[in-house]
C-alpha cells in the first residue's frame, strides 16, 4: 500500500508544480537592495466541499462544487528576525497571500497562480520588514525572542479523503428537518449539513512534504423560539464526525429535534426571579464544556499575537505597544490540585479533530498542558514565544493565514469525581450557608458561533437553568445574568463530576474538548431586564391539524 501511494504521490501533476514553482521562488525572488526570502512554504486544501441546508422539509440551500486553495507563506529577514509575525497597523499585510487555483491538472495554471501569490507575499514581506525595523529603532528595549523556528525535512504519505455523497447528505438534512413540523412552538428552525472530502498538502523550502486526509461532516440542527414577553433563544444540537457513516442513526438525530424542542418549550415557560440568587453553581454538560473552553483554553494558546509598533508621542494610537504574549505564564496555578490538561490528536480517529500533522507539517504530539492545577505548557506553532521555543505540533492557520497554537483533541480530568448525589448533597450544604432553599444547575448555553481562536463570542446567555431543591425538584428560570464565572472560581472549584464531550467547527477547522461538570462554591444570577417585540399575534401554521384544517 505504501510503494501504491508513494508511486502516485511522486506523478501528482499538482504537487510536483507547486514544487518546482516554490524551488523557483526560493531562488530567483528579489528585488534590488532587497533581501532574499529564507523561507518559503505553500499549504494547499484541495477538496470536494457540500453545503446542504434543509427546514420542515425543504431544501434551502444544496451547493456542491470543488475548492482549491493556496496559501503562501514568504519570510523575508532570518529566523531570529523576520517579516510575518509583525502588524504596523489596523489589517496590514504579513507576507502570507491566499489565492484559490484551478480546478482540474492543469499545472501550468497552477504554476501561474503560485508565481503571482508568492510575489504578492514577497513584496509585502519586504515592506513589512522594513516597518518593523523602523518600529523597533524607537523601542527603548528590544526584543530578543527569535521570530521563528525552522522545521526538518519530512516525508508523510496520507490518503485523500473521499467525496462526499450530495444524494445521501440532502436526503438526511431534509428529513430530519421535517421532524420541528411536529414543534409548532419552535418559531424558526433549520438543519445545516457540511461535508468535505480531499486532502491539505504543506510544502515548504527546507524539503518538507506532507500531505493528510480531509474528511469531514457537520451536522448543526438549530431551533429559535420566543417568550410571551417577546424575548427569544436559541438552540443548537452539533453532531461531527469524519465520514457519513459514522453519523448516527436518523431516529437519534430526531430525537435531538426532540430535545431542542423540549429545551426551548421549557424556557419559555421558566420562572423570572424577581431577586438576586447568591450561591453555589453547578455547571454540567455542554455549558460545562463551554465554560472551560473559554475561560481557560484561551489562555492555553501559546502563539504570540503579532508585534505592533510602540504608541510614541502619538496623542492617538489604533495599536497596541503591550506584550503580544498573552497565555497563562509557566507555573501559574489555574486548576485545583491534582487536575490535568491534555491534548492528544492522534486519540481519536473517528474524530474529525484528528490530526497526524499540523497545518506546518509539524507530527501531532501528545502533551500535557496543565499537570497538578499547574501550567507547564502552551499549544505551540513554529512561532516561539519567550517561555517556550519549539513547536508541539498544534499549529493551525488564523484568519489572517498565519499558524498559531490551538486545541486539537483536549481532555480536562479532575484529579477525582463525584457521583450525582454527592454533588446534589454538597450544592445543598454550600447553599444553606447564604440561607438558600436550593442551588442552581447550568445546563446549556444558547447557541453561538465559537471561534477557534479566541473562543469567546459575546451575547451568551443561559438556555437551560434551573432551580434545585433539597428533594430534587427542578424549577426553570430565566432572564439571569450570570456572574463569578471566572478562571478563579475555576481555580476554586469544589468538585467536579462527570465528563461530556463536544466537537466544535470554526471554520473548516475542528476541535474537541471533553470537560467535566464542575460545582463552584459562589455566582450572583441577577434579574435581566430590557424590552423585546412580542411574539406574532396570529398563531403559527403549524399549530393548525392538517387532518381537520383547524
Amino acid at each position: 500500500m505504501i510503494a501504491l501511494l508513494a508511486a502516485a504521490w511522486a506523478q501528482d501533476p499538482i504537487v510536483t508544480a507547486l514544487q518546482e514553482e516554490l524551488q523557483r521562488s526560493m531562488s530567483e525572488l528579489v528585488l534590488p537592495d532587497s533581501p532574499r526570502p529564507y523561507f518559503v512554504a505553500y499549504r494547499m486544501k484541495e477538496a470536494w466541499n457540500i453545503e446542504v441546508r434543509a427546514s420542515l422539509g425543504g431544501v434551502l440551500r444544496d451547493t456542491v462544487g470543488p475548492d482549491r486553495r493556496l496559501v503562501a507563506e514568504v519570510r523575508v529577514g532570518s529566523p531570529e528576525y523576520d517579516s510575518v509575525n509583525f502588524r504596523s497597523g489596523y489589517g496590514s499585510e504579513n507576507g502570507l497571500v491566499a489565492t484559490d487555483l484551478v480546478i482540474g491538472d492543469a499545472p501550468l495554471a497552477v504554476r501561474k497562480d503560485a508565481w503571482l501569490g508568492s510575489d504578492a507575499a514577497y513584496k509585502e514581506g519586504v515592506a513589512n520588514l522594513s516597518a518593523k525595523e523602523a518600529a523597533d529603532a524607537r523601542r527603548s528595549e528590544g526584543d530578543t525572542t527569535p521570530d521563528y523556528t525552522l522545521g526538518e525535512p519530512l516525508e508523510h504519505l496520507g490518503q485523500k479523503g473521499a467525496a462526499p455523497d450530495l444524494a445521501r447528505l440532502r436526503e438526511l438534512a431534509v428529513a430530519i428537518s421535517a421532524r420541528f413540523a411536529k414543534h409548532p412552538d419552535v418559531e424558526l428552525s433549520s438543519v445545516t449539513a457540511w461535508a468535505s472530502g480531499g486532502r491539505f498538502v504543506v510544502i515548504d523550502s527546507l524539503g518538507m512534504h506532507v500531505e493528510r486526509p480531509i474528511e469531514s461532516v457537520d451536522l448543526e440542527i438549530s431551533g429559535n423560539a420566543r417568550a410571551a414577553d417577546g424575548s427569544r433563544t436559541s438552540d443548537l444540537r452539533s453532531i461531527r464526525v469524519r465520514t457519513l457513516d459514522d453519523l448516527p442513526s436518523l431516529a437519534e438525530l430526531e430525537r435531538s429535534v426532540d430535545d431542542i424542542a423540549r429545551a426551548l418549550t421549557s424556557w419559555q415557560a421558566a420562572t423570572i426571579p424577581e431577586e438576586p440568587y447568591i450561591g453555589p453553581l453547578l455547571v454540567e454538560g455542554s455549558a460545562a464544556v463551554d465554560l472551560f473552553r473559554r475561560r481557560i483554553l484561551t489562555e492555553l494558546q501559546g502563539t504570540p499575537d503579532p508585534e505592533r509598533p510602540v504608541s510614541g508621542t502619538r496623542r492617538i494610537s489604533f495599536g497596541s505597544s503591550g506584550s503580544p504574549e498573552r497565555a497563562y505564564a509557566l507555573k501559574r496555578r489555574i486548576l485545583p490540585r491534582g487536575w490535568t490538561i491534555t491534548d492528544d490528536p492522534q486519540s481519536d480517529p473517528r474524530s474529525p479533530a484528528w490530526r497526524t500533522h499540523d497545518d506546518e507539517g509539524t507530527p501531532t504530539q501528545a502533551i500535557e498542558l496543565v499537570t497538578d492545577g499547574i501550567v507547564r505548557t502552551h499549544y505551540m506553532s513554529r512561532t516561539p514565544s519567550s517561555a517556550i521555543a519549539q513547536s508541539n505540533g498544534h499549529g493551525r492557520s488564523d484568519r489572517d493565514y498565519t499558524v498559531r497554537g490551538s486545541p486539537m483533541v483536549t481532555e480536562l480530568h479532575p484529579d477525582r469525581t463525584a457521583t450525582r448525589r454527592r454533588l446534589h448533597k454538597e450544592a445543598l450544604k454550600i447553599t444553606a450557608t447564604y440561607g438558600n432553599d436550593h442551588y442552581l444547575v447550568l445546563r446549556r448555553y444558547e447557541s453561538d458561533i465559537p471561534d477557534l481562536f479566541r473562543m469567546r463570542v459575546p451575547g451568551h446567555e443561559p438556555l437551560e437553568l434551573v432551580r434545585v431543591f433539597a428533594n430534587g425538584r427542578e424549577e426553570h428560570i430565566r432572564g439571569v445574568e450570570l456572574e463569578g464565572l471566572t478562571r478563579r472560581a475555576l481555580r476554586d472549584a469544589v468538585m467536579a463530576g462527570d465528563s461530556t464531550t463536544e466537537v466544535f467547527r470554526s471554520g473548516s477547522d475542528h476541535f474537541q474538548i471533553t470537560a467535566p461538570s464542575v460545582l463552584l462554591d459562589e455566582v450572583e444570577a441577577k434579574p435581566r431586564h430590557g424590552s423585546a417585540e412580542k411574539p406574532p399575534p396570529v398563531a403559527s401554521p403549524l399549530a393548525r391539524e392538517p387532518s381537520t384544517g383547524r
